[in-house]
């Protein structure tokens, strides 16, 4: 694997996946441009946000057929092409629930348990703060906390 430009990975690969978050740098980060570059062979997907790609810029390359299609999460309806896209059959679209499956389901409940029982047992692991699961920082939130509701 290697860094490269996103022009070159526009014009190297069939396949481009979208897998970054919603913000001002990435907001329309895939344009007319870039998808131009794509060969008619290639899809495109993004399980990401909206407005990651111009969409109307996506429905006229899947429309006019330079892309073979593409995989969405997500589309703005809101945009002129949104319900557009969902006539076009060369689109797959998941209104943003391709977690809810049966398997993804049962392994997010079972995670949700053991991270309940590892931080009552004392060993909390997935946590984003550490110095906070200390007993000591946790009365300190929990105290923080009283003093918050009292105070409303």
């Amino acid at each position: 694997m290697r860094c490269a430009p996103l022009t070159d990975i526009f014009a190297e690969n069939d396949v481009v996946t979208l897998h970054v978050p919603r913000t001002h740098d990435t907001e329309h980060l895939v344009d007319a441009a870039l998808l131009r570059l794509l060969p008619e062979t290639a899809v495109i997907i993004t399980t990401a946000r909206a407005r990651l790609i111009r969409q109307d810029d996506l429905y006229e390359a899947l429309r006019k057929k330079t892309i073979a299609g593409a995989g969405l999460d997500v589309i703005d309806l809101g945009c002129e092409s949104g319900p557009r896209l969902l006539e076009l059959e060369n689109v797959v679209f998941t209104p943003h629930i391709g977690l809810y499956t049966r398997e993804a389901l049962g392994k997010l409940t079972a995670s949700c348990v053991e991270n309940v029982i590892r931080f009552l047992d004392g060993r909390p692991i997935n946590v984003v703060d550490p110095p906070l699961a200390s007993p000591g920082r946790q009365r300190d939130a929990e105290h923080a906390r009283e003093v918050e509701n009292d105070g409303v």
